[in-house]
């Protein structure tokens, strides 16, 4: 049916309409393209007779309920008709110049050279400030011909990195400088696995690691300090098996193997030991050497024993279920006097007054109850497999043989508890004996029979076995050890003798450098009066020699005639005690004359 000369033709607002993807929010290009028919569509009606009004009305109308989202209401896209229709009108288009005209004023996309040498500067020279960065970029021109002119450098003030220009590479450079500061950060930050503990058992791993309490305690001598707590669990049921506090700010491999001893001696061995790196590893009494070998190939306490030493990767705190329980054990130190939290610098707590802190010892004693507490709460893990606290896992998670048995722990036999409690060391027998240190600790031994084991082996190689929780005795043998020698620990020498105690401490440390060489200066006085050197003999004429020998005989002749009772001479041992006895005699004297002095001089001695 044709359309009557009354009705206007909306065919081709239709089919733009048909051609927009989303009419609940049609593009910019879809609305500038239906508004341009829109527009059309009102100037071919004009033409055809109709009135302007009343087909701005319908046009409004057909518009609000067919694409609603041009306007908030119909009163509104009637407005904008009318707007639409005097632009055109004045400017015989309907686009939107403001697109265009802010094209030259937006920043433009940097390239793969400027992004490069913007975050370079960033990340290595400027400690991610981008400012900085962008400074040095336009100072030293770095960056393409077309940034440079679109930001020239102003010298009234700093140059400032455009926000547009920040947004496009601030993402990347705080990513690098993580990674460039904090090397581990990028594997700490890594997505985590998820391991199965299923066929993990009570006794398969030991972990160990250290932390610092965040707890203020008052040490002996009225300061505050940090003690530092390593405990020894197992990594199926979390149970803290032992610990160690040290009421320093640092330990030593020392306290490790001190602890290692205790927990191995009380619950038997593990099949392996999970330890941290750094002193853990590097440690003389966990099996470090000056050899340069690589830990599994060195002769350490865990080959010793049978249970093999695993060290951690660098970044993998998240992986050790010893890192689990000290933030368990965090939240039952909260409120403890001088707590002080995991983040000092940030997080404050009041501090308690020094006499508010708890000394040492009763430190040691709250942890103890502390760490009793939390064996036994249940809590829910995937290590544990349940609802369980760690001494149910640990009575119940155990090994079992092929029958269904539960397989007992491990323990070494008292004969060979050496193995696992001493330290073995190799060292060089020099002129002042065999010293052996651990970190700064200083391990000197002697004994008699070390001196006659020494005799001919000085700068040859001996092992010395000793307990570094008590090292008060040790042995020396060979390195086929085939013989065994007990030595005593030298004691340590004060540096100045002011006292009586210190005079007798300074001559027990002096006695065994005294005596380390007897053997050998015996031997050498024992020698020297029986070597005569080589001498050129003398070359004489036969009269010279005639004449001495003449010489001779009327010497010897004359010994004989007018020969004298021979006076014997005086051996040490009787010279020495007539001096002791002399000296007897004028301290005996001396003290009569002041007993005398004493009766006829009371009034001195008042």
């Amino acid at each position: 049916m044709p359309l009557s000369p009354l009705t206007p033709d909306f065919t081709a607002l239709e089919i733009r309409r048909d051609l927009i993807a989303n009419l609940q929010a049609p593009s910019a290009v879809e609305r500038e393209n239906l508004w341009n028919a829109a527009v059309d569509t009102y100037r071919a009606a004009i033409l055809q007779g109709h009135k302007a009004g009343a087909l701005k009305k319908e046009l409004a109308s057909w518009l609000w309920h067919r694409v609603s989202a041009l306007g908030k209401s119909q009163a509104a896209i009637f407005r904008q008709l009318y707007r639409k229709i005097d632009r055109i009108t004045e400017a015989g288009s309907l686009t939107d110049k403001r697109r265009e005209a802010a094209q030259d004023r937006r920043a433009p996309m940097l390239s793969k050279e400027d992004r490069t040498a913007l975050i370079q500067k960033a990340v290595f020279e400027c400690g991610s400030h981008i400012d900085f960065a962008w400074q040095k970029c336009i100072g030293e021109k770095l960056l393409s011909a077309e940034v440079l002119a679109r930001y020239p450098a102003r010298k009234d003030r700093r140059p400032r990195c455009p926000q547009n220009i920040r947004c496009q590479i601030q993402s990347n450079v705080e990513e690098l400088y993580q990674h460039h500061s904090r090397p581990h950060w990028n594997s700490n930050n890594i997505a985590p696995m998820t391991r199965d503990w299923s066929n993990v058992f009570a006794q398969d791993i030991y972990e160990c690691d250290d932390k610092t309490l965040d707890v203020l305690y008052l040490s002996a001598d009225g300061k505050e300090n940090r003690a530092q707590f390593l405990p020894m669990i197992d990594a199926k049921s979390g149970k803290i098996l032992d610990f160690v506090l040290i009421g320093e700010s640092n330990y030593n491999s020392i306290s490790i193997r001190t602890l290692m001893s205790k927990v191995c001696r009380k619950y038997g061995l593990p099949g392996k030991f999970q330890f941290e790196r750094g002193i853990w590893k590097t440690g003389k009494l966990l099996g470090n050497n000056a050899t340069g070998k690589p830990f599994d190939e060195v002769e350490n306490v865990g080959r010793r024993i049978g249970a093999p030493i695993h060290h951690a990767l660098p970044g993998r705190a998240r992986t050790k279920i010893v890192e689990m329980v000290f933030r368990l054990l965090d939240r039952k130190m909260f409120g403890w006097p001088g707590y002080i939290g995991n983040d000092e610098m940030h997080r404050k707590f009041e501090r308690a007054r020094v006499n508010g802190l708890m000394s040492f010892d009763e430190l040691f004693a709250r942890l103890v109850e502390v760490v009793e507490d939390y064996n036994t709460t249940k809590s829910d893990s995937i290590v544990k497999g349940g609802y369980f606290s760690p001494d149910e896992v640990w009575e119940n998670c155990r090994r079992k043989d092929d029958a269904g048995k539960v397989m007992p722990a491990v323990k070494i036999p008292a004969e060979f508890e050496y193995l696992l409690a001493e330290h073995c060391a190799e060292v060089t027998v020099r002129e002042y004996g065999i010293k052996t240190t651990v970190g700064r600790a200083v391990f000197q031994f002697h004994s008699n029979e070390l001196v006659d084991f020494m005799s001919g082996l000085i700068g040859q190689t001996v092992k010395v076995w000793f307990d570094p929780g008590n090292p008060e005795t040790g042995i020396v043998t060979d390195l086929k050890e085939q013989k065994f020698i007990p030595v005593k620990r030298v004691p340590m020498a004060p540096a100045i003798a002011a006292t009586p105690a210190d005079w007798q401490m300074f001559a027990d440390a002096s006695t065994p450098h005294r005596t380390h060489r007897k053997q050998l200066t015996q031997h050498y006085s024992d020698l020297k009066p029986t070597y005569t050197p080589p001498f050129r003999a003398a070359v004489a004429d036969a009269p010279a020699r005639a004449k001495a020998q003449a010489r001779s005989d009327a010497k010897t002749k004359g010994e004989q005639t007018f020969a004298r009772a021979e006076v014997p001479l005086e051996s040490r041992e009787d010279r020495n005690a007539r001096f002791a006895a002399h000296r007897a005699a004028m301290e005996a004297e001396t003290e009569e004359h002041m007993r005398i002095f004493r009766i006829h001089n009371p009034s001195i001695f008042l």
